[in-house]
């Protein structure tokens, strides 16, 4: 079973280097207008908060999310294997914190083409386009 333990600020540089490697993975896989040590940063500065994935002691994955007013956004997702059940378990314990902190909706960007299909699934829908000039 999968358990989701949030990380203080005070540990944050103790799981570090763990979470990195799967950070590295999705910034190569998302590029975007930020760096992988924005990620820690923040963290450490306490505007986003971790949570680590363990299963039958083990780390499995990690969560990075940040409250904005009303709305919790999914900065960082990230498990070792993904599967619908994981995926699942994940989304449904990030709606509860969403609901723990009063947020009214969870947001996320990504530029990876397989989100426009799975997003809606999942019970998200698209209220932005951007386009760069």
């Amino acid at each position: 079973m999968i358990e989701f333990n949030f990380v203080p600020q005070e540990d944050v540089r103790k799981w570090w280097s763990t979470i990195k490697t799967g950070l590295d993975e999705i910034k190569e896989k998302n590029p975007g207008d930020w760096i992988v040590e924005d990620v820690y940063a923040d963290l450490f500065h306490q505007k986003s908060m971790l949570w680590v994935a363990m299963e039958d002691n083990r780390f499995v994955g990690f969560l990075v999310l940040q409250q904005i007013g009303q709305e919790i956004d999914i900065w960082a997702v990230w498990a070792l294997e993904n599967d619908y059940q994981r995926v699942e378990k994940g989304l449904q314990f990030i709606k509860n914190v969403a609901k723990n902190l009063n947020a009214k909706y969870l947001t996320f960007c990504s530029m990876r083409q397989g989100w426009q299909r799975k997003a809606s699934s999942y019970g998200f829908r698209p209220n932005k386009w951007i386009c760069e000039v």
